[in-house]
């Protein structure tokens, strides 16, 4: 038995703290002495001195591939910030290799409980408008729902073809399944601008919950229409707090990180972080705790945890500051964590080097010649406050059958042994001049090539194939920067800190190369994520994502 003497216990049913003492018996909580009534047993005693405590934090919406590093590192490194528990959306890997990534990702060998969501799009929209590695159709959706630590669907990103009738889609008969075997079992939304009608068809298929970005309107009529509300950092505005608080809202909220960078894991921190800008946007440290442990634990049906009481897990996270949320300790399994540094990956060989590309002609692709005089040309615009790629369209001429254009080139590789490619124009707040190129490209994860110029494009294309995947910057014929993702071509088998060092210099090297984004590589990574708004480049060609549909990039005008 140990007690955890002299806290301040935040107690949910109360949302406030209280002083006790905490017993813990084995992995669970024995009893929590609110009434100065100590047990007459002998116990190992640590006295914290009037600090506060909360139940362990779980991150029920967020992707271990966005660290960009394997499970176990991963795993050790948010322990430490508090996360005890997360329900990983393995669908990145599952673009790549199909449900034997997903059973790789999920292994792990630290104390922190990995649940994870059954992928529900993949690829994220279809076979006509992408190309990817494995698709995951309803049968295997069933044997996924079957495993013991499957708590619910992923995010359903597909959300302009599944409120469709007939749509066919392979998550459509996965859903029609759970309304019959499980018609409780949690399923995860994603739908960005969705609103009344549409937004009401979305959720009367089961999809009641969201966490993608939204202003305060879509954000209103999706707690009027009963979705769960999963906030992330782009969410945490005062207006949409004082939202929630004037409706008290507490119940149908909670904190997630979606997607968090090894940089900034290694920086700042993951769920921690989110929450410590919540209280200090005004949200309330009872209900900023509240949220990021008691209601995730409801939603997931996580009976065993969620909160300090009697018989729960002992996830402990005791503060030295809670307003600061400077974290002393953390208790995993009624256990003190400590940091490791050093970990084998959890991946065998055969997810390493996997990029089988196409002997693609670098100088004919990187080239835009034309047997014309002037073109039609869809320009795609990068802005710096958002990932969703607005559009203009600009009349161009070509100078002895080259287009004479001051725009980037973008170029969109498949990487799976297919020979598709295809080109557009880029412009806004993304580079200057050199190349950038990465594999770690939401969520087909092709290889896509950006740049002001044929050589520096080459290089970064090559750089990347011969290590494996990546992400890459060129200038001048130099790489100045480079992450190696060996694992699939979006994971390093590296530690924490190495891979967040290299990170953080191809991030700097963006912005020497003039990219101009709150996150520069999420930016990036997500110009071929053909489902996000508004459109998008994949390996197929330009996508007109509202419409689910191609558009020209270059069409000849004489």
């Amino acid at each position: 038995m140990i007690k955890l003497k002299n806290l301040e216990v935040f107690n949910s049913t109360y949302k406030k703290f209280i002083k006790a003492d905490i017993y813990i018996k084995d992995d669970l909580i024995y009893y929590i002495d609110y009434f100065n009534k100590p047990l007459n047993i002998e116990c190992d005693e640590i006295d914290f001195d009037g600090k506060k405590a909360s139940a362990g934090f779980i991150d029920i919406h967020m992707h271990i591939e966005s660290s960009m590093l394997s499970t176990n590192y991963f795993c050790n490194h948010i322990l430490a910030n508090g996360v005890t528990s997360i329900v990983a959306e393995p669908h990145e890997i599952a673009n790549v290799f199909g449900l034997k990534g997903i059973k790789a990702m999920i292994k792990n060998d630290t104390e922190c409980d990995v649940f994870f969501a059954i992928p529900s799009s993949v690829p994220s929209t279809n076979e006509y408008l992408e190309g990817n590695g494995a698709n995951i159709n309803c049968e295997e959706m069933i044997k996924m729902y079957e495993e013991k630590n499957a708590l619910c669907v992923g995010e359903i990103m597909n959300y302009t073809q599944i409120i469709k009738d007939d749509n066919n889609l392979e998550i459509s008969k996965f859903l029609k399944f759970l309304k019959e075997k499980d018609p409780f079992y949690v399923i995860e939304g994603h739908c960005p601008r969705l609103k009344d009608i549409d937004l009401a068809k979305f959720i009367y298929l089961g999809i009641n919950a969201d966490h993608t970005e939204h202003n305060l309107e879509e954000l209103e009529h999706r707690y009027l229409l009963g979705m769960f509300i999963e906030l992330q950092g782009k969410m945490l505005k005062e207006e949409n707090f004082n939202y929630i608080k004037k409706h008290n809202l507490y119940e149908n909220t909670c904190f997630v990180t979606d997607d968090v960078m090894c940089d900034e894991l290694y920086e700042k921190g993951h769920l921690d972080y989110v929450l410590k800008q919540a209280i200090k946007k005004g949200f309330g440290v009872e209900n900023t705790l509240y949220c990021a442990s008691t209601t995730p634990a409801r939603r997931m049906k996580l009976s065993d945890r969620g909160e300090l009481s009697v018989g729960k897990k002992a996830d402990i996270v005791i503060f030295d500051d809670v307003n600061e949320f400077k974290i002393n300790c953390v208790y995993k399994n009624g256990k003190r964590v400590e940091r490791k540094e050093h970990f084998k990956d959890n991946f065998s060989d055969e997810f390493k080097n996997s990029l089988n590309l196409a002997e693609y002609n670098l100088d004919e692709i990187f080239t835009l010649s034309f047997d014309a005089k002037q073109i039609l040309a869809k320009v795609l615009l990068v802005s710096d406050n958002t990932t969703q790629i607005r559009m203009k369209e600009e009349v161009l001429h070509t100078e002895n059958g080259i287009l004479n254009t001051e725009n980037l080139l973008g170029v969109c590789f498949n990487r799976y042994g297919k020979n598709s490619y295809a080109r557009a124009l880029f412009n806004g707040n993304c580079i200057k001049k050199g190349a950038i190129a990465s594999t770690w490209m939401h969520d087909s994860h092709n290889l896509f090539v950006l740049g002001k110029n044929k050589e520096d494009m080459k290089i970064a294309y090559n750089t990347l194939k011969k290590c494996g995947g990546g992400i890459v910057a060129v200038l001048d014929g130099k790489v100045l920067a480079l992450l190696e993702l060996e694992i699939a071509g979006i994971l390093s088998s590296d530690n924490v800190e190495n891979t967040a060092l290299k990170l953080k210099k191809v991030r700097e090297a963006f912005k020497q190369l003039g990219y101009e984004h709150y996150n520069e590589i999420m930016s990036f990574g997500t110009l071929n994520l053909v489902c996000s708004p508004f459109y998008k480049l994949s390996d197929k060609g330009l996508v007109d994502v509202s419409n689910a549909c191609f558009t020209k990039a270059f069409e000849i005008i004489s």
